[in-house]
């Protein structure tokens, strides 16, 4: 008899282990499609200056300070592999840059700058998306050298600095709200 108990625990521990597994598996599809669905949908849907924030990139800032973990990067990764899906641009540029970008961004976070606070947020957000716009700039010029995309290096710098800011300004916009969760964490999520 208490081999059968043992047994039955055992089981009912390993199905609720599995249940666990399988529900990050659809949270982590879903939050994927959810961020490509969001960029692609609100760069086309919203007017130019306004269109310009990198939603991908703020969540991506937000998951960093609050589970503090290095799964963003494969956040990015397969965020931004879907998003290359639907670009006009070589493939692989975006999905290079955004992926280490991200890590350089963790990295920044865990060993520099360690604060939370709004201003170090921001600090963390603008450095990631210089990082990823530096990147995305040095391949598209290794690509103009092949001859395969001719840019307007000018546009691209205006988008870079309209970019930064409503970034910043959507990111300040919903850090509030994001702080209030993150200090009550303990209490909402277990």
């Amino acid at each position: 008899l208490k081999r059968y108990i043992l047994f039955l625990l055992l089981l009912t521990y390993r199905i609720k282990l599995m249940i666990r597994f399988f529900f990050n598996i659809i949270l982590f599809i879903s939050t994927i499609l959810i961020l490509a669905f969001l960029n692609i949908s609100l760069s086309y849907l919203l007017p130019l200056p306004y269109s310009a924030a990198n939603f991908p990139f703020i969540a991506f800032v937000f998951y960093i300070i609050s589970r503090e973990s290095g799964a963003v990067v494969w956040f990015a990764f397969f965020s931004y592999f879907v998003i290359e899906l639907f670009v006009g641009i070589p493939f692989g540029i975006l999905l290079f840059s955004s992926t280490f970008a991200t890590l350089f961004t963790y990295w920044l976070y865990k060993h520099i700058i360690t604060n939370k606070s709004l201003y170090a947020a921001l600090i963390l957000l603008t450095s990631g998306i210089l990082a990823f716009r530096f990147l995305y700039l040095l391949l598209i010029f290794l690509v103009t050298l092949f001859g395969l995309v001719d840019p307007s290096w000018n546009q691209i710098m205006v988008k870079i600095l309209w970019e930064l800011l409503f970034s910043n300004i959507v990111f300040s916009l919903f850090y509030p709200f994001f702080y209030i969760f993150v200090r009550n964490k303990r209490t909402y999520i277990q």
